[in-house]
């Protein structure tokens, strides 16, 4: 069974060195994963990771030597995506609409993949350190590591529910981006520059790995990471519908691969826990009980208002999504119009993921980014395959993505993106490292058959 690393494990560092190391590293990959910027300082919280990760490189050779290997096993791979991306800019000037969205992206990408394989090397010498000794464990330790980042994000929204003035704090501290509507009655974000569907998604995923790690036993403290996954569960009502979808399919997928009494006892205790908590809300914070009552659920859940009052499972947002679900022109289709964000040359614009990818670089980009993503998850998954649980939850995971991706894009863009890199950076930390300890290992060293 594959145990969470945690401080009463621990025996070759300081416990208090431990809990500040690792509370470093969920601030980094915090500010990795959710890039928010603040107005005071004028750029984005990624940058701060980019440029630690820069100098990590410039005073460790072995940083260096790694990222070449990394950038070696996947230069082509970048190098189509990078093409792909300038193939759809082109278009976009010769459309006469000079759109640069497309091949900023993908730039942007190859940086974050940098900053992930540093990232990734050294999360698993930290891993190591405390007892690491499978790609399995390093990659349960950085992903504890996010789902710690998660939880506070998620702390954030609700507190900035409760308190108004939290709120009002953090919007003037932080840019808004996106179609970010400050004046919106909720739409909470946290210490988030959009918030809306992409924190809802990443808010949504790190409750179902919270569910997975209860449920295959993961954690020492079952019932914190309870609490820790109704936290996130409700921060998502606060933010986006799609974090409830997210959610929804999760559980039901977790279920379904692990149909335990434990598995329906959590469920069911969640449940219970949801209605104290309801209960508690109503008596202890009556005003914000009644906000949530009447605006809040009805907005989170429409979809099943809407199937209750007899108009289908449908909501505002997916009657909107359905109009950005088109075939275009064949010609369109095929080269593509260079559109991602705005119109091109009479195509309409779409928020779906695959649909900005077939608009913007037309049938050969879509073959180009999906299949660089499939192979990097084939990838991961090979590294993986024999590690217990792990490649379910990654499977799951993945699945979810590319169900989301029909609503906007997620493997390329959005904090899931950056997500996405950090763990392909982890795995990349230990395929690297395994090949290179068999390349000098001695031709007479014992060998392990396996």
């Amino acid at each position: 069974m594959v145990k969470e690393f945690r401080l009463e494990t621990i025996d070759k560092a300081p416990r208090k060195l431990c809990f500040l190391k690792q509370a470093f590293f969920t601030l980094a990959l915090f500010c990795y994963i959710f890039n928010f910027t603040l107005l005071s300082v004028g750029v984005s919280a990624a940058v701060f990771v980019l440029v630690g990760c820069a100098v990590a490189l410039v005073l460790k050779s072995s940083y260096r030597d790694h990222l070449i290997h990394a950038v070696a096993e996947n230069l082509v791979l970048f190098l189509l995506l990078v093409f792909a991306g300038l193939y759809g800019s082109t278009l976009s000037a010769l459309m006469g609409d000079g759109e640069v969205v497309f091949a900023g992206i993908f730039f942007k990408n190859v940086a974050f993949f940098t900053a992930a394989v540093v990232l990734g090397l050294r999360l698993k010498s930290e891993a190591d350190s405390l007892g690491s000794n499978s790609p399995a464990k390093g990659i349960l330790y950085v992903f504890d590591l996010c789902f710690y980042a998660i939880f506070i994000q998620g702390v954030l929204v609700i507190w900035t529910f409760i308190d108004p003035s939290m709120k009002e704090l953090l919007s003037d501290l932080i840019l808004n981006r996106g179609n970010i509507d400050l004046d919106h009655a909720f739409r909470f974000r946290g210490l988030h520059d959009s918030g809306g569907f992409t924190l809802g998604v990443i808010l949504g995923l790190g409750a179902v790995y919270g569910m997975f790690t209860f449920v295959t036993k993961t954690v020492e403290n079952s019932l914190l990471r309870l609490f820790m996954v109704i936290v996130l569960f409700f921060s998502t009502l606060l933010v986006a519908r799609t974090g409830i979808v997210v959610v929804i399919i999760g559980l039901v997928m977790l279920l379904i691969r692990w149909p335990t009494v434990r598995h329906l006892c959590a469920y069911l205790f969640l449940f219970l826990f949801c209605f104290i908590v309801v209960i508690f809300a109503k008596i202890f914070f009556s005003e914000q009980y009644d906000f949530f009552n009447d605006v809040i659920f009805g907005y989170a859940f429409e979809f099943f208002v809407n199937y209750q009052s007899g108009q289908g499972l449908r909501t505002e947002s997916s009657d909107d999504l359905k109009t950005m679900l088109f075939i275009p022109d064949l010609f369109h289709m095929f080269f593509g119009s260079g559109s991602y964000d705005l119109p091109s040359n009479g195509v309409d614009r779409s928020d779906s993921g695959y649909m900005k990818t077939l608009l913007a670089s037309g049938v050969l980009g879509v073959f180009i980014v999906y299949g660089a993503y499939a192979s990097i998850a084939l990838r991961i998954r090979n590294t993986l395959r024999m590690e217990k649980n792990i490649p379910e939850i990654l499977g799951i995971l993945g699945i979810i993505l590319l169900v989301i991706e029909i609503k906007a894009p997620v493997f390329y863009q959005n904090d899931t993106s950056r997500l996405f890199w950090l763990v392909y950076g982890t795995v990349l930390a230990y395929s690297i490292s395994a090949k290179r300890t068999s390349v000098h290992m001695p031709a007479d060293a014992p060998r392990i058959c396996t």
